[in-house]
């Protein structure tokens, strides 16, 4: 397989340790706690959907403290940034609001400062 899908790689980023069912060719959360994944019987701890669900993502957003707005250059980009951050600050892009924080998110882990929540 390619590489993981956004929204895998933004709840590894998290903290999830996310595999991908041979069965279902779904990824599931393999935390202790799920807290990565949907519950219910329908769902089997399928990794949550960072990229495309607002009750998801919106949460985040806030807890982590990040602004995202529309490109007034680009009508077709969002951007995403930590309105509070020391120093120089990570962004992220995207065509929607929510995949421009799921990039931010990713671009904070990478440089180190995103603490797995």
């Amino acid at each position: 397989m390619s590489e993981k899908p956004l929204h895998v790689r933004v709840a590894e980023a998290l903290g999830c340790h996310a595999t991908l069912s041979y069965t279902d060719h779904g990824w599931h959360c393999e935390c202790h706690e799920r807290s990565h994944a949907e519950t219910g019987p329908l769902f089997g701890g399928l990794v949550l959907r960072y990229d495309t669900d607002w009750s998801t993502t919106g949460p985040l957003i806030e807890r982590l403290g990040i602004d995202v707005w529309l490109d007034a250059s680009d009508h077709h980009v969002w951007l995403a940034r930590r309105g509070h951050f020391d120093g120089p600050c990570p962004e992220g892009g995207g065509p929607t609001p929510l995949i421009a924080a799921c990039n931010l998110i990713l671009a904070l882990h990478a440089a180190g400062k995103l603490r797995a929540a």
